[in-house]
């Protein structure tokens, strides 16, 4: 039953355009709020850079752990961990799909890290975007990835790297080249990514916390 309705649902606004919320968001955010987003390199199975906008869309801040070479892997790791370890008694952290927690578990594992209490802390602070996404909208979207909804609803990506596996091929020449611009360029994109994680908790507090459907045009266009 509740599948037909899904499909229902989803029918309905891919024909109308329309953006339904069924479900009220309810805002779960307790102390600090941290978005949070890997780029992993899976042909030599590193993890290369850790990136985290620390606050809202409007007012945060970006904040990065970077391994310039696959060997320098677990010296980011560590360095994860220790700032782990700064933050606040109470925090959120917000990313999109599950496989950040997925590589934060193998990464701990790797490196001997399961009871760092650090890391205890922050993957309990998990809130993954878009199973919030699913529980409360239907989007006119086929596909419900990070950049389908977010570039939807206005969001924008100012780097050259243009995916996630645009972003293996530019490591692969930054690890030939050594040209920082291509290095810089990644980041850019990393940063991009968890404003947009950003960008739709900003977007469900404004516009999801109430049964209502939108129809074209929209309020935040």
């Amino acid at each position: 039953r509740r599948a037909l309705d899904s499909a229902k649902r989803q029918a309905t606004s891919l024909r109308d355009k329309s953006v339904i919320i069924h479900t009220p968001f309810k805002d779960k955010t307790r102390g600090l709020e941290i978005h949070f987003d890997i780029e992993s390199h899976p042909p030599t199975d590193v993890d290369y850079l850790y990136g985290f906008w620390i606050g809202d869309y409007h007012s945060g801040t970006y904040q990065r752990f970077v391994a310039e070479t696959p060997e320098d892997e677990r010296k980011m790791w560590r360095a994860f961990l220790s700032w782990t370890e700064t933050l606040p008694e109470e925090y959120t952290v917000y990313h999109y799909a599950a496989y950040e927690l997925q590589r934060l578990r193998q990464l701990a594992e790797r490196y001997g890290d399961e009871a760092h209490p650090g890391f205890e802390r922050f993957v309990n602070a998990l809130q993954d975007v878009k199973d919030i996404i699913r529980a409360s909208c239907v989007f006119p979207v086929y596909f419900y990835s990070l950049k389908s909804i977010a570039k939807f609803l206005g969001a924008s990506w100012g780097s050259d790297v243009k995916g996630g596996g645009e972003s293996v091929i530019a490591f692969d020449r930054w690890l030939e080249t050594k040209d920082r611009a291509i290095l810089e360029d990644i980041i850019v994109y990393n940063k991009d990514d968890v404003r947009a994680t950003a960008f739709l908790i900003d977007w469900l507090r404004t516009y999801g916390t109430s049964q209502i459907v939108y129809e074209p045009p929209y309020p935040w266009k």
